[in-house]
């Protein structure tokens, strides 16, 4: 599942694919509700600015090798 999320990351990701992607991760129990909050915090539109689509995907690449790395 973490390989088919991965691969469906483009280059640039809005903040409601970045939502749901996170949901789906807590729904999985591969991230805690706590550590989602934490993220859609960081992620929003206001936050990250003019890149904030583009740098959403890289946040979401890394999150998703993080998880799968180690193994949750």
């Amino acid at each position: 599942m973490l390989r088919d999320l991965l691969y469906s990351v483009d280059d640039e990701v809005n903040q409601v694919f970045f939502e749901d992607v996170l949901r789906l991760l807590v729904e999985q129990e591969l991230l805690t509700r706590q550590e989602m909050n934490l993220l859609l915090a960081m992620g929003t539109d206001r936050i990250l600015g003019e890149e904030a689509n583009r740098i959403r995907a890289n946040m979401l690449r890394q999150i998703l090798h993080e998880v799968d790395r180690k193994g949750k």
